[in-house]
């Protein structure tokens, strides 16, 4: 029996994830932010930076999806640095302090 094949799984939809699990750690580590946090700020789920991050039931992600990637790498410390969390209950807003 085979493997069904989706057109998720067409090349070019996933890519390698250690690229971006150090990006996300990097943010992560140079700025004191959570994977909430630097969710928020690229725009991905909380949820998928935590399994990013800290691997999901003991296994690393072994890939995620282009525009995920994008979004991480788009991001940087300086740039985060340059924004303030906002805490508003369980939800996460990230506001620019420049429109504040």
């Amino acid at each position: 029996m085979g493997v069904r094949r989706t057109a998720l799984d067409e090349v070019g939809y996933w890519v390698d994830a250690a690229p971006f699990r150090a990006q996300l750690h990097h943010l992560m580590g140079g700025t004191a932010l959570t994977t909430a946090e630097v969710a928020a700020a690229a725009g991905i789920s909380a949820r998928l930076a935590e399994h990013l991050a800290y691997g999901r039931n003991g296994r690393a992600l072994r890939r995620v999806s282009a525009e995920t990637g994008r979004r991480l790498m788009a991001l940087s410390v300086p740039q985060l640095r340059r924004r303030r969390v906002v805490h508003r209950g369980p939800a996460v807003r990230v506001a620019d302090e420049r429109a504040a």
